[in-house]
């Protein structure tokens, strides 16, 4: 086998192992979309993100001024700054944990499949 062929054939069975794990991405979160336990947690975690943030901005800055000598105010911009989007982003991953495990079962059973269906393609069985 050349190398032109191999590379094109191992590019479109990605290709296609990618397409294939985000449409079970996106059909999955379209599901667990519509169930309220999972608008409960996306409302519930928006809501106490701000919080979160504003904490982590707080201590953020605290940290930033205290460790830089030469210029304590840009040290605190940085630090809040930081420490606010880290809280932000942490507690928004955590709170949205069930669509984020719904987007991962739904790509991995999507390229399990078409994994198998190109496994099969190329290594037909013949039964009976």
């Amino acid at each position: 086998m050349k190398v032109d062929h191999w590379l094109k054939s191992n590019v479109a069975d990605s290709r296609e192992l990618l397409d294939s794990g985000y449409e079970g991405a996106h059909g999955a979160v379209k599901e667990a979309l519509l169930r309220e336990d999972v608008q409960a947690d996306l409302a519930h975690s928006a809501h106490g993100a701000w919080k979160a943030a504003a904490i982590g901005a707080f201590v953020g800055s605290l940290t930033g001024y205290l460790s830089d000598d030469e210029k304590p105010l840009q040290g605190a911009l940085a630090g809040a700054l930081v420490g606010g989007a880290l809280a932000l982003g942490g507690l928004m991953a955590w709170g949205t944990r069930r669509l984020i495990a719904a987007a991962a079962t739904g790509a991995a059973r999507n390229v399990h499949s078409t994994r198998d269906e190109q496994w099969l393609a190329r290594n037909p069985v013949a039964y009976g």
